[in-house]
């Protein structure tokens, strides 16, 4: 697993716990009762389209506010705390009923599953760029957490605005959109995997003994350079930054082979099919070493990926000597 997808998985988990934890308090505020059923009734009373707008706008600025490195960790905290404790002076105030249980049917409706994974994305992706300066897969994530807020805040108006209508009804689209919204998610993830810039550092690379400086290095230089820096950060602990030299190392070094096939390699299913190609032509275990390198670099197994990717290195390495 992505260690952005750990993340995210874990700010969701916490937001459940405090959301949960919160509305299972009992608040007895007449006043915070009083603001927000004016405020709901504000909204509830407008046409559909003007709903939606108002809705997703209000938590579009949440999650861009969530989205700032670590400041975004304690405007999800605090973001949470506030909703569970309005709805529990809410439930308490006006219906004399444990705000844990509306907490508990809100969960079971489908705008709810759309919208606060949101919020677990912003949060997530502005610890993760802290982490690993991936600025790229960071600012993905934006536009991805827009479209997954814009979907809740339709679904959340249809549940609103068609009360005659079952709110369960509405999981026969909202299902599907979660699974759309997965789809995307690894789409992107995917897209950042074979996109991400060189990562840089302050350590100067040298092969054999010169620092490359300012200058035109042939591709197969390129690889050894990589391979060096790799082995720098390896052994300053910094494996996340070793482990996207190596992967460039072989992303590299399988453009350069595929070359001299006639065929050029550009997305990452072009590399799996490149990998395909080159291991009918050339070594049968090259597709299965880069689908475990792929695979183990993705879940964050550092030493095995290591492993794997020095073996397909090498072999790959073997090709372009040879041919």
């Amino acid at each position: 697993m992505r260690l952005l997808s750990k993340l995210i998985l874990i700010f969701f988990g916490m937001e459940l716990a405090i959301f949960l934890g919160v509305s299972s308090i009992p608040f007895y505020m007449p006043a915070v009762a009083q603001k927000f059923n004016s405020t709901a009734g504000a909204v509830d009373s407008e046409p559909y389209v003007p709903m939606v707008i108002t809705i997703f706008s209000h938590n579009l600025m949440i999650a861009l506010s969530e989205f700032i490195p670590i400041i975004g960790i304690g405007m999800l905290i605090y973001t949470t705390y506030s909703t569970g404790m309005v709805l529990s002076a809410f439930t308490t105030t006006v219906y004399h009923i444990p705000g844990i249980a509306a907490a508990v049917i809100l969960l079971t409706l489908p705008h709810s599953w759309l919208e606060l994974p949101s919020y677990a994305v912003a949060a997530g992706s502005g610890l993760y760029v802290i982490l690993t300066r991936d600025w790229r897969r960071f600012v993905m994530m934006i536009p991805f957490v827009a479209l997954e807020l814009l979907m809740a805040a339709s679904v959340e108006s249809a549940e609103i605005y068609f009360r005659s209508v079952n709110s369960y009804y509405f999981w026969l689209a909202g299902a599907p959109l979660l699974v759309m919204l997965y789809l995307v998610y690894e789409y992107l993830q995917k897209k950042a995997d074979i996109l991400a810039p060189k990562p840089q550092t302050t350590t100067s690379v040298f092969i054999q003994g010169q620092p490359i400086q300012n200058q035109y290095v042939p591709e197969q230089n390129i690889v050894d350079q990589d391979l060096n820096a790799a082995s720098v950060m390896e052994n300053q602990g910094n494996y996340f930054t070793a482990s996207q030299y190596y992967w460039n190392a072989i992303i590299t070094l399988i453009g350069i082979v595929s070359k001299k096939t006639g065929f050029m390699p550009i997305t990452l299913d072009d590399y799996f099919n490149a990998a395909r190609l080159l291991g009918e032509k050339y070594s049968s275990e090259i597709p299965s070493l880069f689908d475990q390198a792929y695979k183990e670099r993705t879940e964050g197994n550092f030493n095995e990926f290591r492993n794997t990717a020095l073996s397909l290195i090498t072999k790959l390495k073997a090709i372009d000597n040879t041919h």
